[in-house]
This record gives structure tokens, sequence and C-alpha cells, in this order.
């Protein structure tokens, strides 16, 4: 990703936003000047400034792989299904599901403050590692599953209600709140970001509940999907880029030109995955899939 599939992505961006004119060959050698001198920076849970489009979410996905390791073979343990047990329990009555709440909305509103006007900081990284447990525990007991059913649809109104709250706070109290540094924890920064832990954590519910219902059985093409996500997430963004870079300057409608972006590059991306990626095992590996029956 960071030596091949980024690349075009740089090229894109250099001649869009900072006036690049040279060629795209011109262009590499200081690419991966980057990639080999940018020193390691604490300060950023990337550790490396290397532009990296958007895998930045992959190599959140390892780090936090690694930081809550411990945790998860803790949870694995007999106390740990112990525990796992008990808070399914809870979780598959009626509303039970919100105790994730707690979590989310401490690590945000604790953190947030700290990192504000940050795009990618510690507090999203944490955010997304507490999405990472929970996404570990709630397939271990199918309680989990039965609580979000029950909550479905209450969980889309409080999540639209939630949009329409945050959206208030921003437009009538205080529109700097996610951007600004040096602000103390007011009553408005922890009401907005308890407002946004629930907004995100009730439009994952919601989805989830929509995938029991209607996408919880035996499937081919349920099964060709989810081998094809993680390199279809790898290509996209740079297929798209390419396509809307030629797609823009037609003299068409927005409308159209969407549509065409949208239908062209998902057409190119499920190209690129059979024909380059789904039948030979050693890309396989190299996009995160397990070896597979190579097909002659």
């Amino acid at each position: 990703g960071a030596f091949v599939i980024v690349v075009p992505q740089l090229y894109v961006e250099e001649i869009t936003n900072r006036g690049y004119t040279g060629t795209f060959w011109a262009l590499l050698p200081r690419y991966f000047t980057n990639v080999f001198t940018t020193p390691p920076n604490i300060d950023d849970p990337f550790f490396f400034s290397v532009w990296m489009g958007h895998l930045w979410f992959l190599q959140y996905l390892f780090l936090i792989s690694l930081l809550v390791l411990p945790l998860l073979l803790l949870l694995r343990s007999e106390h740990g299904q112990h525990f796992i047990a008990r808070l399914a329990g809870w979780c598959g009555r009626w509303g039970g599901i919100f105790l994730f709440l707690i979590p989310l909305a401490v690590v945000r509103i604790a953190f947030t403050h700290f990192f504000q006007g940050q795009e990618h900081s510690w507090a999203n990284f944490l955010t997304f590692a507490v999405f990472f447990v929970i996404g570990y525990i709630i397939p271990a007991n199918e309680r989990f599953t039965e609580g979000i059913k029950k909550v479905g649809w209450f969980c889309l109104a409080l999540g639209i209600l939630g949009i329409v709250g945050a959206l208030f706070i921003l437009k009538y109290y205080d529109p700097s709140i996610p951007y600004e540094d040096g602000k103390s924890f007011s009553l408005m920064y922890i009401l907005f970001n308890a407002t946004m832990s629930i907004v995100s954590w009730n439009w994952v519910v919601f989805i989830f509940s929509l995938g029991t219902k209607y996408l919880n059985r035996p499937s081919r093409m349920l099964a060709y999907c989810n081998e094809a996500v993680l390199p279809f997430y790898i290509f996209h963004q740079t297929v798209i880029l390419c396509v809307g870079w030629f797609v823009i300057r037609w003299d068409i409608g927005m409308l159209p030109k969407y549509l065409i972006i949208v239908v062209c590059s998902f057409i190119i991306v499920m190209a690129l995955y059979e024909g380059l990626v789904r039948h030979f095992n050693v890309i396989r590996f190299l996009f995160g899939m397990r070896p597979g029956k190579v097909e002659q």
C-alpha cells in the first residue's frame, strides 16, 4: 500500500491542492525519500509522518491489535468468559446494549480535550480501540446479538436526534468545540462529546441490527464479499481519485459525474480484485487474505 497503491493519490493531491507541475515519475524520489527519512513522532499515533492516503486506518488497526492483545487474551481466559457472560446477560435485555456507551463516552470526553484540532490523534486512536474491543466481545455471546435486535430502530431514531443535537450545539453555543485547543472541560464540551458518542454507537448498533436480521444466513455472495472487503478497501480510494481526476473535468452535471465515478470505480476495483488478487496466494497474503485454492 505505502509503496504502490497510495502513490497515485499523492500525485493527484500534489497537482490539485499544491500546484505541482512535474511528472508522476519526478515525484517518486521525493515520496520515497520522505518514507525513509521521516523521524518518529510519539505525539502522533502514526509515529511516522509519511503520507499514507486512506491507509492510515490500517495502521491504526495494526497498532490497536498490538495494544489490546493482552486484554483480548484475558477475555479468552475463564475469568474473562465469565465476565463476558455476565455482561451479555445485561446486554441481552432491552436497552442493555447501551452499556457500551459508557467506555466510549468516557474515553472521548477524557482525551479529546487534549487533541482538539487534530484530524488523527491519540484521542481518535483510543476511541477506535474501544470499538475494536467491543467488536471482539459482541460475537462471543449470542445474547449481545439479541439485545441489538431489540433496539435497532430505536437506535436509528437516537442516531438522527443525536446528529441534530450536535449540530444545534455547534450552531447556537460554540462552533469551535471540535477544533480549537485550550478549551476547558465545560458543560458544552462534555455535552457535545457525550452526544457524539451516542451518535456513533447508535448508528453502529442500527447497522448491526440490520445485518443480524437480513444478512445472518449462509450465502455464496456474502462469503465472496466478506473475503473481498479488505482488498476492496485498499484499492477503493486510489481508483476513485484517478477516475474522478478525469470525470470532474467533463462539462456535465454534478449528479451524472457522481454516478459515473461510483459505477466506474466499483467496476475497476472489482476487476483489480478478481484479476490481480483473488486467484494468487502471494498477492492474497499482501492484501491480508488467507491462502485460498488457486483456480487454474
